[in-house]
């Protein structure tokens, strides 16, 4: 999945919020500004630190 349709995603289903452990009330990450590849990129490095 492409980071628009991540966005779309995101912004479409509450289950992504849980997923991402997201708030409704907090900021949801864009691909605009590539916050979802960061995201990406820290899930990734988190879960291999643990």
């Amino acid at each position: 999945m492409n980071d628009d349709q991540t966005e779309f995603q995101i912004r479409d289903r509450y289950s992504f919020y849980r997923f991402l452990g997201l708030s409704q009330e907090g900021k949801v990450p864009d691909a605009t500004h590539q916050s979802i590849g960061l995201l990406g990129k820290h899930v990734l490095n988190s879960s291999l630190n643990s």
